[in-house]
């Protein structure tokens, strides 16, 4: 019994630590959901300006593929 009683103390000393763990994880996911949007933000930012760095690449391209079509180098 004396056991018993040492036991549940030593876990009811741990409650308070226990619950700020977890109080502190479901806090921090609002943060998270934050992030994840900026992210998200920015990698379609990235997408846009690579896609139209393609796009002006590839019209630049067209004209010297069309001087090498005519025999013409630069």
């Amino acid at each position: 019994m004396i056991q018993e009683e040492k036991t549940i103390a030593a876990i009811q000393k741990d409650i308070p630590v226990l619950r700020e763990i977890v109080e502190g994880a479901c806090s921090q996911e609002g943060r998270l959901t934050e992030i994840k949007q900026e992210l998200a933000a920015v990698e379609r930012k990235i997408h846009l300006s690579l896609a139209r760095g393609a796009d002006s690449s590839t019209a630049e391209m067209e004209p010297s593929v069309a001087q090498q079509k005519h025999g013409k180098q630069l």
